[in-house]
């Protein structure tokens, strides 16, 4: 089966550089996301050391572009869903989406962000991190995080997850949790910190089962 010509627009998109078309796609929603979330995602490594970038088509689905950096201490990935991808569903990918994950660090200071964004202007974000690397400016000039929510939580994993909807209202969840093994059986101690939007909730409690979600109170605002 013949593949469509490019167009002279799809042409000139595979000339850029990787941290070119991210920065393209990022910039209508770049003054709500973390300016180092930002920086990470855009940032132009080429000339990192053992810098590799490899772009290849999908050779079981037409349609999505596959291009993937890797750099001593960071990795890249994005997916295209050009005009040739056929969605399977209504809550599949639609063609002109875009994914951008990426990882940069190592061990406890590893941060790892993925962000969809959608051709009808909606954007997902998720990132995983400890709450001592998303605090930590390690890269460029500000924290991957910052507010309120880091004197409630403890150190240890937490997520973050950032809606922007096409008429540019913003939403925000942070999740952390600590599960402390109480001695005998399988008896733990979580202890669990949530953050939506401007809303942060604690809660403790004793449990012997899988996915415990303790009793949350609100602790900020008062």
């Amino acid at each position: 089966m013949e593949q469509p010509i490019p167009t002279n627009e799809e042409v000139k998109t595979q000339e850029k550089l990787p941290h070119q078309i991210i920065s393209e796609k990022l910039t209508p929603f770049s003054e709500k996301l973390s300016p180092r979330v930002v920086e990470i995602l855009t940032s132009d490594m080429t000339q990192k050391e053992d810098y590799k970038v490899e772009t290849i088509d999908n050779q079981y689905i037409p349609g999505i572009i596959h291009t993937t950096e890797a750099w001593d201490g960071g990795t890249r990935h994005t997916r295209t869903f050009d005009k040739r991808y056929k969605p399977r569903s209504n809550f599949d990918h639609q063609p002109g989406d875009y994914d951008i994950s990426t990882v940069v660090g190592h061990e406890l200071q590893k941060i790892e962000i993925s962000i969809d964004i959608e051709t009808n202007g909606l954007l997902r974000q998720r990132i995983n991190c400890t709450t001592e690397a998303a605090q930590k400016k390690s890269y460029g000039t500000e924290a991957v995080m910052q507010g309120e929510f880091f004197k409630y939580a403890g150190f240890g994993g937490m997520t973050e997850e950032v809606i922007i909807t096409p008429d540019g209202q913003l939403s925000r969840r942070r999740t952390w949790s600590k599960d402390k093994w109480l001695g005998q059986g399988n008896r733990y101690q979580t202890h669990m910190v949530t953050q939506e939007n401007d809303v942060i909730k604690s809660g403790r409690g004793e449990h012997g089962i899988v996915l415990y979600v303790p009793e949350m109170k609100v602790v900020n605002p008062k």
